[in-house]
């Protein structure tokens, strides 16, 4: 996310190897984290009363959700 604590969380990712940091446009905002390998994709909330996860098993909605963060990382600026 775009905002302070976002960007610092992002100067501290940016030192680990094989790792890139961009930053969508302020006030888009996700309250979720979402992990896709192989024909899996994992989706993590974390709020201050609640964390919940999901693992979906699907190699199409794997893909999509790749379509889905290939728009959102060329939206997205360093």
């Amino acid at each position: 996310n775009n905002t302070y604590i976002g960007r610092k969380r992002g100067q501290i990712l940016a030192k680990l190897n094989l790792s890139q940091v961009k930053y969508l446009p302020e006030g888009l905002m996700s309250p979720s984290h979402i992990y896709v390998y192989g024909d899996k994709v994992a989706i993590t909330l974390w709020e201050k009363d609640i964390s919940f996860g999901v693992l979906i098993k699907s190699q199409e909605i794997a893909n999509r959700f790749k379509e889905f963060f290939n728009w959102f990382w060329k939206l997205a600026k360093k």
